[in-house]
Formats: structure tokens, sequence, C-alpha cells
């Protein structure tokens, strides 16, 4: 006879799985803290965004720029967005994965978009000559890890259809994760419209290397892995 109370437990842990939650309350705690203190002192988040945010031209010393930008949202908007999409994606992916490899695989995937980030702003500017590209310019926000997840995602239910929110479009997951790449491929010369295309993309590069790694029967040369993504 199932016990109605541990039957509940496992359901709601399928609806929000540990690691997933705690990451979404952090996000959250921080982003009203930082509004808060900035309505108590004008000029908190300019502060706030120069030490935990990613400037490229600073975060190769500061290296903890890397893993805390990941977690600095100042619009509620950014946030939510964030936030909601993590969730979705996210929570089948910590119960397939358990808690350890659904965190590993976030760490590792923001980290590593915020690290490419850098070399390539810091590469456009010195060897490039790239005068759009400002190094000072801080990065904030989970989006470089939540491309990961929706990777990662659509690798392991590439026929899951996911409903656009704007407009409400039916596709699969891995036709949608496809038409981010280019979306976002398209959006990268755009340099003024406060977005980090790029660390979008390399947020996707990072997981599908993670995730071609650790999986050996997945056939990277083919974006094949158990079977056809289409």
């Amino acid at each position: 006879m199932s016990n109605p109370i541990e039957d509940m437990n496992n359901f709601l842990e399928r609806m929000m799985p540990p690691m997933l939650k705690r990451i979404i309350l952090i996000n959250v705690g921080i982003c009203i803290l930082i509004n808060v203190l900035n309505a108590i002192k004008p000029g908190f988040r300019e502060e706030v965004a120069r030490i935990l945010g990613q400037v490229p031209m600073d975060s190769w010393k500061m290296i903890w720029q890397h893993l805390t930008y990941m977690f600095v949202h100042f619009d509620p908007v950014h946030l939510f967005f964030n936030m909601i999409i993590l969730y979705f994606f996210g929570r089948k992916l910590e119960t397939q994965w358990g808690s350890q490899k659904f965190l590993t695989y976030y760490l590792i995937c923001g980290v590593g978009a915020g690290v490419v980030h850098m070399l390539v702003s810091l590469a456009g500017v010195y060897l490039l000559d790239i005068r759009r590209i400002n190094p000072y310019i801080p990065v904030v926000g989970a989006s470089g890890a939540v491309f990961a997840i929706q990777l990662a995602y659509a690798a392991y239910w590439p026929d899951d259809i996911i409903y656009l929110i704007f407009p409400p479009i039916p596709l699969k997951a891995v036709h949608l994760i496809i038409g981010l790449i280019i979306f976002e491929v398209l959006m990268m010369p755009n340099y003024g419209d406060g977005i980090s295309h790029l660390t979008h993309l390399t947020g996707i590069l990072i997981g599908y290397l993670f995730l071609a790694r650790s999986h050996r029967e997945w056939n990277i040369r083919r974006w094949r892995w158990r079977r056809s993504f289409f």
C-alpha cells in the first residue's frame, strides 16, 4: 500500500527538484537584495556589476567574476525569463541526472561561457581592433548556463513539443535549440542591444562538448546520440 505523504513528497520533488530549487532561490534572493540595497543607496547596482559581474577587462584577474556573474540579475524581467526557462527545462534534467551532475553541468557551462566571453572580447579589442566592443561593460545573468540546459534537454528528449510563449508555436525541442543557435548567430553583430549573444552561444557550445565527452555513444560529428535528432 502506497504512502500518501511519500507519494506527495515524490511528486513535489519531481515538480521542483532540490538543486534546481536552490539555484532559483539563490538567483531570486540576490536580485531582491540588490534592488532593495540600490533603493537605499543609489548606485549600489553599478558597484555590484563592477565587482560581481563579468567584466572582460577585469575578470582575467578577478577570477571569481566567472562564477558570480551567473547569479546576478538586476532586472526582474530578465530574472523571470531566465528562471522560468531554467525551471521548465531543468526539472526533467535533474530527475534524469541527479542533483550533483545537474549542478556540475550548470556551473561548468556558465563559468565556461564567462571565460570564453572574456577571451573573445579581449581578442576582439587587442588583436582584431574591433572598436564596437567595450571590454568594460559587465555581463550579468544566468543565460549562458540556461541555454546549455536547453541544449541538454534537446539531447535527451529531441521530439518533445515545446510551445513558444510569443507567439505560442509548437516546436520540437531539437528544432527550438537549432532556431536559438541561428538567432544568436544572426544577432552577434548587434552590440548595442544590451544582450551578450556570445555568452549564449558559448554556453551552448560548452554544453555540447560536455555531453559529447560524458556520453561516449554520442557521435559528435553527426550530432547523433542514441537516435536521430530529426
